[in-house]
């Protein structure tokens, strides 16, 4: 294999990222061998960009380079997911005008948001869920409205009710019209990083606009604390290894439409909520692989309480690394069927190594001292989900022995082993992925 391909492979992610940005990438492209172009279906689907490089290629003219196999599947999201985003639409005014009927005031979230105020082509922003910020007193109300919708409650914690319809998904492969569409009713919004909260419920009502679609009791959040909300989710999904593509082209989008005093606000109130670690990854990121021009949070003695490892992290970490978790869910479901034995023990290691990986990188998010000591605490608790999984005694004996050993090595080894390990695993995954595809043609 030519070094130009191993570089390819290493970085499949950020090569897919790249025509996001709209750049030339017909070379990259012509040199990709089959079973790249079967990552790049999988990186597509992992990130949530089907669509968005479906049209973006279109109009930039690498789409006639690509794999006549990859075309046909970049081509049907988009027209799939235009047809699912149709049916959002129509569900989220359904929803809107029933509420306001009821004086209960709602304020869509994330894609219900977007699809709505920021992409021109809705099609291109995939939605597995509806999200909606609700007063707490009204829970109980809101949730009448979508029972007597035909919804049913089938998730409830101390932050946000989940109610979706009965039934299936169609598709595993990406986005689909007739997969179940599920809405979520968040009570408040907290994205906590470790034993860090950041909770932007407060901030997300005030200057809040009113009659969004029309709708008397519907609002949305002004552009400044969309963004806030934006990146703090972004953070925490890095921090978890849960990142996609998609959260870094919404949070361009969305930042690229502030002025000059919306800027200035969405400064001022990060610096107030000790929000500035979360601010800086989310846009550095966004910087580093969309060329967002964050000049302004860059400026000297904007974002002071930031993490000196932090930064190093953000600036060197792989948009691989940053996307892993969602990587092994891919890998699991493509992997699940025929003979497991041999596939079944790899991934098990594959995901014993992300979680180490991962504890790794997060233990990068914070200051020294008594933080990270925090942070370690954290770290080797067993979870009550590890007690069920593995046992009392492989959980505690992993937790208290052989997490803090492999953490050791890895952090001896730095940011170029923890990389290089994932890769070879992500690898071999993927090759079995795409000769068990390959047998079912």
């Amino acid at each position: 294999m030519s070094s130009e391909q191993v570089a390819i492979n290493r970085f499949f992610s950020a090569s897919l990222i790249e025509i996001l940005k709209q750049n030339d990438c017909k070379a990259l492209a012509i040199a990709w061998t089959e079973l790249q172009w079967h990552k790049a279906k999988f990186v597509a689907q992992t990130h949530g960009i089907a669509p968005l490089l479906y049209k973006l290629c279109s109009l930039s003219g690498a789409y006639d380079n690509f794999n006549p196999a990859f075309q046909r599947y970049i081509s049907e999201q988009y027209y799939l997911n235009q047809a699912r985003i149709n049916k959002v639409k129509v569900t989220l005014q359904d929803i809107l005008e029933k509420t306001s009927l009821k004086s209960l005031d709602v304020m869509p979230l994330k894609g219900a948001l977007l699809i709505t105020n920021y992409y021109e082509d809705a099609a291109l922003r995939p939605m597995s869920d509806i999200d909606l910020l609700i007063k707490p007193e009204d829970l109980a109300n809101v949730g009448q409205v979508l029972s007597k919708m035909g919804y049913c409650l089938d998730h409830d914690s101390f932050h946000h009710v989940q109610y979706s319809l009965p039934g299936k998904p169609v598709s595993m492969n990406g986005e689909h019209p007739d997969n179940p569409l599920v809405i979520e009713l968040h009570k408040e919004v907290n994205w906590p990083i470790g034993h860090l909260d950041y909770d932007i419920t407060d901030l997300l009502w005030q200057n809040a606009e009113s009659k969004f679609l029309g709708y008397d009791n519907a609002f949305k959040p002004s552009k400044d604390n969309l963004l806030m909300m934006l990146a703090c989710h972004c953070a925490r999904n890095q921090y978890e290894g849960q990142m996609r593509a998609i959260q870094l082209y919404d949070l361009k989008l969305v930042a690229e439409s502030l002025d000059h005093r919306q800027w200035a606000r969405f400064i001022k109130n990060a610096q107030k909520a000790g929000f500035d670690r979360v601010v800086y990854a989310a846009l550095q990121t966004t910087h580093r692989f969309l060329g967002l021009d964050n000049s302004i949070i860059m400026e000297s003695g904007t974002l002071n309480n930031v993490p000196s490892k932090l930064k190093s992290l953000i600036e060197n970490q792989s948009l691989d690394t940053v996307i892993a978790d969602n990587e092994y869910k891919t890998l699991n479901y493509r992997l699940s069927s025929g003979d497991l034995r041999n596939k079944r023990v790899m991934l098990r290691f594959y995901e014993y190594m992300l979680n180490q990986v991962r504890y790794s990188n997060q233990l990068q998010w914070f200051e020294t001292g008594q933080e990270t000591f925090r942070a370690l605490l954290n770290l080797v608790k067993p979870s009550q989900g590890k007690k069920e999984k593995w046992g009392w005694f492989i959980a505690c004996l992993g937790s208290w022995i052989i997490t803090p050993l492999a953490q050791l090595i890895l952090s001896v080894g730095g940011q170029g082993l923890r990389e290089r390990i994932l890769e070879v695993l992500k690898s071999r995954l993927l090759r079995q992925s795409y000769y068990a595809e390959s047998l079912n043609r």
